[in-house]
């Protein structure tokens, strides 16, 4: 190719980019947004923003309240004394990466959340104050419940509960790691969930791994460390921390603005409930599986085995992701 030939192609090339550019800027995906404002209690009016390009809705997704909640017309959802309670459906199309929700309470904070999942579902409880007996049971029960589940789920949490035991040879130190924990943890769930402090969630997820890891290198070997000394100083230590990743899970979930105290106590009781099963049945499969110096040893080489290796693996994972993050 001729060098003025290589020029009029790179002109026509540069005009054709040139021009993509305004239009590819003009059709940039607007995401979903809910915005709900309470204009009287129970009673919110409603400002749906389905997916588009800027020229067109993308597809026919459309928001679905729980069945007690009412529409009046377009812009007017009515719960009535219940409040809006329960889940917030979008249904009608895909819904990745989520859909944003800016709900603005007459009587508490404003909150901004994800509703995520395929369909993108949100759960939401605005219980009333003056709210019944039968829908204050519902509220506690149901925030017990995601707190069971998550610390069930959590496989970090619960290997980190199993390292402790490795260091507990007695009821006593049993009572007194399993209290320590859970009065660091408590302290830390209620101060994040609650807004006084903001730890960045990733080096909070980093350290939880790395507080694996520790417990794993002092099973390791049976030096008179601190650890192997006193562990609820460890577990106290290291429950701050997994406190804080308790709370970034429960401001997924958000709390309810008039019950944000009860809500936050019958969450850390559900955490506390799941891992106190989770103890009991590591302690009763220990006893009916291990048995004798052999075994006892082997048992032990296995637990090490296992939390230093995935400990690892999640800090590396970690860390890997914090770094693509700042990049």
């Amino acid at each position: 190719m001729t060098p003025r030939r290589s020029l009029v192609v790179s002109l026509i090339l540069a005009a054709i980019a040139v021009g993509i550019v305004p239009v590819a800027d003009a059709h940039q995906i607007q995401p979903s947004v809910l915005a709900l404002r309470e204009v009287s209690v129970g009673r919110f009016a409603v400002h749906w923003s389905p997916p588009s390009d800027g020229t067109r809705t993308l597809t026919e997704i459309q928001p679905r309240f729980p069945e007690h909640c009412h529409s009046l017309g377009d812009a007017l959802v009515d719960c009535g004394s219940r409040g809006l309670v329960g889940s917030i459906r979008f249904e009608g199309g895909p819904t990745r990466p989520g859909v944003s929700v800016d709900i603005e309470w007459i009587h508490g904070p404003r909150e901004l959340r994800v509703a995520t999942g395929d369909p993108a579902v949100l759960f939401v409880s605005g219980t009333p104050a003056a709210a019944p007996l039968a829908d204050i049971i519902d509220l506690v029960h149901t925030y017990a419940a995601m707190g069971v589940e998550h610390i069930l789920t959590g496989v970090d949490h619960l290997m980190f509960i199993s390292g402790l035991l490795l260091f507990v040879g007695s009821a006593r130190r049993l009572l007194l790691t399993i209290t320590a924990f859970t009065l660091a943890h408590s302290a830390t769930l209620a101060a994040a969930a609650l807004d006084l402090v903001h730890p960045p969630r990733g080096p909070v997820e980093l350290c939880i791994a790395m507080s694996i890891l520790l417990l794993a290198v002092e099973a390791s070997h049976e030096r008179e460390t601190w650890t192997h000394r006193a562990p609820w100083l460890v577990a106290f230590a290291f429950g701050l921390l997994h406190g804080f990743g308790f709370a970034s899970a429960l401001r997924e979930v958000g709390l309810p603005p008039q019950h944000v105290p009860l809500a936050l106590a019958s969450f850390n009781v559900g955490v506390e409930g799941g891992q106190l099963v989770a103890v009991a049945a590591v302690i009763a499969i220990y006893r009916l599986a291990v048995h004798g110096p052999r075994a006892v040893a082997f048992a032990h080489g296995l637990a090490v085995f296992v939390l230093g290796t995935a400990s690892v693996y999640w800090c590396l994972d970690r860390a890997l992701g914090m770094w693509g993050a700042l990049r």
